[in-house]
């Protein structure tokens, strides 16, 4: 299940904040909410998804920005 949805955000058009899809922003949103709830480090959340340290916080911050956009 980690794995398939790391696979699925396709972490490279993350960097190019401006062309991610509404399918791909939810699911950004979606991984920041699941760590927000569950998690307790970056670290564990990497090490769940099977993604680098630093991608997962690029994750993290992409989600809080869209999360806390909504208001």
């Amino acid at each position: 299940r980690a794995t398939i949805i790391y696979q699925t955000l396709n972490l490279r058009s993350i960097q190019c904040r401006t062309n991610i899809g509404d399918i791909m922003k939810n699911k950004i949103e979606t991984l920041y909410l699941d760590w927000f709830n569950n998690f307790l480090t970056v670290e564990r959340f990497a090490e769940y998804y099977g993604m680098p340290v630093d991608k997962a916080h690029k994750v993290i911050r992409i989600g809080r920005y869209l999360n806390h956009r909504r208001g």
